[in-house]
């Protein structure tokens, strides 16, 4: 098996040991980037989102992996990547609803007239 691979399923176990210890990350990171838009307000010219989240500590990773390079920096990226892909899938799902629910409103409205 390659390095990849074992690096991969390494992330997949530590995702879903994390998400039993503290939910979803969507919840979980709106929680965090809530905080850090309180405390940052006056700099911040739009507020944070929790797919930010994930994308800031892949940084946080970068800088680490340039300091003193680690397996670990790789496997939690890889891990912060697939939170980041969650969000974004139940971000879509989200406005796939909102779309049918305007598309059900507005045939609604067209067999009234």
């Amino acid at each position: 098996m390659s390095e990849r691979v074992k690096l991969l399923e390494e992330a997949i176990r530590i995702v879903r040991e994390r998400g039993d210890d503290y939910g979803k990350p969507g919840d979980h990171f709106s929680i965090t980037i809530g905080m850090l838009n309180a405390a940052f307000a006056r700099k911040l010219r739009e507020p944070l989102t929790a797919a930010d989240w994930p994308i800031i500590m892949v940084c946080d990773k970068i800088a680490r992996e340039q300091h003193k390079p680690k397996r670990d920096n790789a496997c939690d990226m890889a891990g912060y990547a697939a939170c980041l892909g969650e969000i974004r899938a139940e971000e879509s799902r989200g406005d796939r609803i909102k779309w049918v629910l305007a598309e059900l409103n507005r045939r609604k409205v067209d067999e009234k007239a």
